[in-house]
């Protein structure tokens, strides 16, 4: 193996903001490389009533990087807590016929970086077809003092989600009176650095 190779695979074990020999766990790593984005919103959900998320995953494409040349969207375990009693969320892939609701704002977690994220969003959108569960998660109790905290998932239980695909969130409250919903949804988009 030449010189210039191990420089560059030493240089590559650097982590790219502080300079430092890596040994951050990789969400913390996407977050300083630019591709972690995330989309914070709260809502208040009348007793049984539900609120929806729409996630429209880009096209695959060909970017030739990280040996794949693809872009997939690496789904994290979200943070959903509520104010009052109990509740639960849907994830669905494949959903159709979704109507109204309003763009959401994506951040970038690295508040540095000027890179978008190509995952869009909606917020207070209509489902027609929910499609197929692929993940669900819920919390809290009815009676006083509730419990409001959502469940959660390792960041080991991410899914990879499909491309150029409809996935929607359906957040509902299983309590009989109004529940206010706080979500944080974080995920990484491969390819994008």
């Amino acid at each position: 193996m030449s010189t210039a190779r191990i420089t560059e695979i030493l240089n590559y074990s650097l982590e790219h903001l502080t300079k430092f020999l890596t040994i951050i766990d990789s969400d913390h790593a996407y977050i300083h490389d630019g591709i972690g984005f995330s989309v914070v919103g709260t809502t208040a959900i009348s007793g049984s009533g539900t609120y929806k998320l729409q996630f429209t995953t880009p096209d695959v494409e060909d970017i030739d990087v990280y040996n794949s040349g693809q872009r997939y969207i690496h789904w994290r375990p979200a943070n959903i807590i509520s104010t009052d009693g109990a509740f639960q969320w849907e994830l669905f892939e494949g959903s159709t016929t979704i109507s109204g609701g309003t763009s959401a704002t994506v951040l970038n977690r690295n508040r540095t970086s000027d890179r978008t994220a190509n995952m869009s969003v909606k917020v207070g959108v209509t489902v027609g077809t929910d499609g197929t569960r692929v993940q669900i998660a819920g919390s809290g109790s009815v009676g006083i003092p509730a419990a409001t905290q959502g469940g959660s998932y390792s960041s080991g239980l991410e899914l990879v989600l499909k491309p150029n695909t409809e996935y929607t969130m359906t957040i509902t409250d299983t309590s009989s009176s109004e529940n206010n919903v706080y979500w944080d949804i974080y995920w990484y988009e491969e390819g994008s650095a």
